[in-house]
């Protein structure tokens, strides 16, 4: 039961039930994700408009 919850189940018909470490992984690699790629864009914006002039 624990174990279920934790690391998800194969329902009835074969379909997968994500548990709560599944869950948490894909959210912290979604997080991860997003602030890399927006890293990524801010550095080409940067570099094309040539920011990094602050006050």
């Amino acid at each position: 039961m624990v174990s279920d919850i934790l690391f998800g189940k194969t329902g009835p018909r074969g379909g997968q039930h994500d548990g709560l470490m599944q869950t948490l992984a894909r959210s912290a690699v979604r997080t991860i994700g997003s602030s890399v790629g927006r890293e990524i864009v801010r550095g080409m914006l940067g570099s094309i408009f040539g920011g990094g002039k602050r006050r």
